[in-house]
């Protein structure tokens, strides 16, 4: 079987709206979710950062389960709307990454993707990868819903102490 590495160029159109506060670079929006049992830290180690000098570092004990962390930003997007959620991130264990629908004072919560090992991760020495989430489908779902909300969770079952790291989450609409 063949295999083949394809490198994609994206660039943003002239009216995309790019909201790149989720950087860490400044501070932290994710808020701790129900049930969470993982830490979260922001690292300054511009060495190992995609971008800039900071970055999230997700860690599970190995007694821990679950983790679940909501971004405290609403995502900034209209029901009905084309947005994209884009993000650098490395991680030993599998996580879901989804959105709350907020309608009507109800919450519903969406996985969008779940994404797989990137890395063995001995010690910190993370492989980054780049994911684009298209989130069309969702709000296109929910034409009146109030707001949006980004989530990541996962279950402590791939690595003794899971760690992901996160870096340069954008909403792009």
């Amino acid at each position: 079987m063949a295999e083949y590495h394809i490198n994609p160029v994206f660039v943003y159109t002239a009216d995309a709206d790019v909201d790149n506060r989720r950087n860490f670079e400044t501070t932290n929006y994710f808020v701790v979710g129900p049930n969470n049992e993982a830490s979260l830290d922001v690292i300054f180690e511009p060495e190992l950062a995609v971008n800039g000098n900071k970055f999230c570092s997700i860690t599970l004990e190995s007694s821990e389960s679950y983790l679940h962390y909501i971004d405290d930003l609403y995502l900034g997007t209209s029901a009905g709307y084309v947005a994209f959620l884009e993000m650098d991130y490395s991680c030993d264990n599998s996580f879901t990454c989804g959105v709350y629908v907020i309608q009507d004072g109800n919450t519903e919560k969406y996985p969008v993707l779940t994404l797989v090992p990137t890395t063995s991760m001995t010690g910190l020495n993370p492989t980054w990868n780049k994911v684009y989430l298209d989130l069309g489908g969702i709000t296109g779902s929910y034409p009146n819903a109030d707001n949006f909300k980004f989530y990541i969770e996962a279950l402590a079952d791939e690595s003794s102490t899971p760690t992901i790291l996160l870096d340069n989450i954008k909403v792009v609409n």
